[in-house]
Protein backbone atom coordinates (compact mmCIF):
# COMPACT_ATOMS: atom_id res chain seq x y z
CA UNK A 1 0.00 0.00 0.00
CA UNK A 2 0.65 3.44 -0.25
CA UNK A 3 0.49 6.41 2.10
CA UNK A 4 -0.47 9.41 0.49
CA UNK A 5 0.40 12.81 3.08
CA UNK A 6 -0.53 16.04 1.11
CA UNK A 7 -0.21 19.30 2.87
CA UNK A 8 -1.32 22.37 1.85
CA UNK A 9 -0.83 26.08 3.15
CA UNK A 10 -3.42 28.39 3.89
CA UNK A 11 -2.43 31.66 3.20
CA UNK A 12 -5.40 34.69 3.44
CA UNK A 13 -5.58 38.09 4.70
CA UNK A 14 -6.20 39.12 7.78
CA UNK A 15 -8.68 42.14 8.18
CA UNK A 16 -7.43 45.38 10.69
CA UNK A 17 -10.26 47.23 11.77
CA UNK A 18 -10.14 50.50 12.30
CA UNK A 19 -12.59 53.27 14.44
CA UNK A 20 -11.07 56.52 15.65
CA UNK A 21 -13.54 58.59 18.56
CA UNK A 22 -12.35 61.92 19.88
CA UNK A 23 -9.67 62.06 21.75
CA UNK A 24 -11.32 64.69 23.77
CA UNK A 25 -13.52 64.80 26.87
CA UNK A 26 -16.82 65.55 26.06
CA UNK A 27 -17.82 68.19 28.73
CA UNK A 28 -21.46 69.00 29.79
CA UNK A 29 -22.84 71.13 32.43
CA UNK A 30 -25.19 70.43 34.91
CA UNK A 31 -28.41 70.88 32.95
CA UNK A 32 -29.34 68.53 30.21
CA UNK A 33 -27.85 68.55 26.79
CA UNK A 34 -26.95 67.06 23.48
CA UNK A 35 -23.51 66.76 21.54
CA UNK A 36 -22.69 65.01 18.42
CA UNK A 37 -19.77 63.77 17.33
CA UNK A 38 -18.00 62.14 14.56
CA UNK A 39 -15.94 58.90 14.44
CA UNK A 40 -14.13 56.71 11.76
CA UNK A 41 -15.07 53.51 11.24
CA UNK A 42 -14.18 50.91 8.71
CA UNK A 43 -16.20 47.89 10.09
CA UNK A 44 -19.46 47.41 11.96
CA UNK A 45 -20.05 48.24 15.32
CA UNK A 46 -21.53 48.53 18.24
CA UNK A 47 -21.95 51.08 21.20
CA UNK A 48 -22.52 50.93 24.64
CA UNK A 49 -22.31 53.67 27.36
CA UNK A 50 -24.01 54.15 31.42
CA UNK A 51 -27.48 54.60 32.07
CA UNK A 52 -27.47 58.06 32.32
CA UNK A 53 -25.86 58.96 28.66
CA UNK A 54 -28.45 58.35 26.00
CA UNK A 55 -27.27 57.04 22.95
CA UNK A 56 -29.43 57.78 19.96
CA UNK A 57 -27.75 55.04 17.71
CA UNK A 58 -26.25 51.73 19.07
CA UNK A 59 -24.61 50.49 16.24
CA UNK A 60 -23.95 50.82 12.52
CA UNK A 61 -21.00 50.10 9.98
CA UNK A 62 -18.18 52.36 8.86
CA UNK A 63 -18.06 56.05 9.63
CA UNK A 64 -20.87 57.86 11.44
CA UNK A 65 -21.85 61.03 13.50
CA UNK A 66 -23.12 60.23 17.05
CA UNK A 67 -25.54 62.11 19.55
CA UNK A 68 -25.39 61.90 22.90
CA UNK A 69 -27.59 63.30 25.50
CA UNK A 70 -27.57 63.59 29.27
CA UNK A 71 -30.05 64.61 31.57
CA UNK A 72 -30.02 66.92 34.90
CA UNK A 73 -27.36 66.16 37.43
CA UNK A 74 -29.18 66.02 40.64
CA UNK A 75 -25.36 64.88 42.32
CA UNK A 76 -23.11 67.28 44.07
CA UNK A 77 -20.25 65.85 42.33
CA UNK A 78 -19.48 65.34 38.49
CA UNK A 79 -20.04 61.94 36.74
CA UNK A 80 -18.07 60.56 34.32
CA UNK A 81 -19.17 57.73 32.16
CA UNK A 82 -16.98 56.23 29.00
CA UNK A 83 -18.81 55.34 25.59
CA UNK A 84 -17.10 52.15 23.73
CA UNK A 85 -17.24 51.64 20.20
CA UNK A 86 -17.39 47.58 20.32
CA UNK A 87 -16.80 45.06 17.24
CA UNK A 88 -17.78 41.56 18.64
CA UNK A 89 -18.10 42.46 22.06
CA UNK A 90 -14.55 43.73 22.04
CA UNK A 91 -13.47 47.51 22.83
CA UNK A 92 -11.48 49.12 19.94
CA UNK A 93 -11.89 52.65 20.88
CA UNK A 94 -13.61 54.82 23.59
CA UNK A 95 -14.30 58.55 24.42
CA UNK A 96 -14.96 60.03 28.46
CA UNK A 97 -17.95 62.24 28.92
CA UNK A 98 -18.14 64.28 31.73
CA UNK A 99 -20.71 66.10 33.32
CA UNK A 100 -20.38 68.93 36.24
CA UNK A 101 -21.86 68.49 39.46
CA UNK A 102 -24.41 70.71 41.31
CA UNK A 103 -22.81 73.11 43.42
CA UNK A 104 -23.19 72.48 47.43
CA UNK A 105 -24.65 75.20 49.57
CA UNK A 106 -24.48 75.24 53.32
CA UNK A 107 -24.78 78.34 54.69
CA UNK A 108 -25.72 80.14 58.38
CA UNK A 109 -26.82 83.76 58.71
CA UNK A 110 -24.34 84.44 61.60
CA UNK A 111 -20.99 83.42 62.84
CA UNK A 112 -21.75 84.18 66.76
CA UNK A 113 -24.48 83.49 68.95
CA UNK A 114 -23.94 85.44 72.63
CA UNK A 115 -26.36 84.88 75.38
CA UNK A 116 -27.01 86.22 79.12
CA UNK A 117 -25.17 84.36 81.75
CA UNK A 118 -29.13 83.31 83.17
CA UNK A 119 -29.53 81.18 79.57
CA UNK A 120 -32.16 81.98 77.28
CA UNK A 121 -32.44 81.28 73.24
CA UNK A 122 -31.21 82.97 70.11
CA UNK A 123 -32.21 81.69 66.34
CA UNK A 124 -30.31 81.66 63.28
CA UNK A 125 -31.08 80.37 59.86
CA UNK A 126 -28.99 77.35 57.88
CA UNK A 127 -29.47 77.63 54.05
CA UNK A 128 -28.78 74.40 52.54
CA UNK A 129 -29.23 72.52 49.15
CA UNK A 130 -28.88 69.62 51.21
CA UNK A 131 -29.53 67.46 53.82
CA UNK A 132 -27.73 68.77 57.45
CA UNK A 133 -26.89 67.85 60.88
CA UNK A 134 -25.66 69.88 64.00
CA UNK A 135 -23.67 68.68 66.30
CA UNK A 136 -22.84 70.18 69.67
CA UNK A 137 -19.81 70.03 71.94
CA UNK A 138 -21.18 71.12 75.23
CA UNK A 139 -24.27 69.43 77.10
CA UNK A 140 -25.34 72.99 78.57
CA UNK A 141 -26.61 74.01 74.59
CA UNK A 142 -30.22 72.54 72.54
CA UNK A 143 -30.60 73.26 68.92
CA UNK A 144 -34.13 72.24 67.69
CA UNK A 145 -34.21 71.39 65.01
CA UNK A 146 -30.59 69.62 64.71
CA UNK A 147 -31.57 68.24 61.24
CA UNK A 148 -32.75 70.08 57.76
CA UNK A 149 -32.79 69.70 54.33
CA UNK A 150 -32.80 71.92 51.55
CA UNK A 151 -34.30 75.38 51.71
CA UNK A 152 -34.29 77.94 54.44
CA UNK A 153 -34.28 76.70 58.23
CA UNK A 154 -34.78 78.87 61.45
CA UNK A 155 -33.02 77.28 64.38
CA UNK A 156 -33.38 78.14 67.85
CA UNK A 157 -30.06 77.77 70.13
CA UNK A 158 -31.14 77.53 73.91
CA UNK A 159 -28.48 77.93 76.76
CA UNK A 160 -29.48 76.88 79.95
CA UNK A 161 -28.01 79.45 83.12
CA UNK A 162 -24.84 79.20 84.07
CA UNK A 163 -23.22 77.66 87.12
CA UNK A 164 -20.05 80.85 87.65
CA UNK A 165 -19.47 84.13 86.57
CA UNK A 166 -17.10 82.59 84.11
CA UNK A 167 -18.02 82.91 80.66
CA UNK A 168 -18.86 79.51 78.60
CA UNK A 169 -18.01 78.71 74.80
CA UNK A 170 -19.47 75.93 72.87
CA UNK A 171 -19.05 75.39 69.31
CA UNK A 172 -22.61 74.58 67.17
CA UNK A 173 -20.83 72.29 64.17
CA UNK A 174 -23.40 72.15 61.43
CA UNK A 175 -22.72 69.14 58.61
CA UNK A 176 -23.52 68.25 55.09
CA UNK A 177 -22.89 66.03 52.79
CA UNK A 178 -20.57 67.91 51.16
CA UNK A 179 -19.37 70.50 53.78
CA UNK A 180 -19.52 71.91 57.63
CA UNK A 181 -20.12 75.30 59.12
CA UNK A 182 -18.92 76.45 62.94
CA UNK A 183 -20.55 78.85 64.71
Amino acid sequence: GRLLIAASALTGCVKKYKIQVPTNNLWFGLDAGSQTFDFTANCEWTIEAPSWITLMTTEGSHNATLEIMVGYNDMFVARTGVISVKLDGAVLASTVVVQEGRESILTVDVTDVTMPAQGGAQYFNVTSNQPWEIHLDAEWIQCTPSVGGEGTTNVMVKAVEGQGSEPREALIIIKGDFGAITT
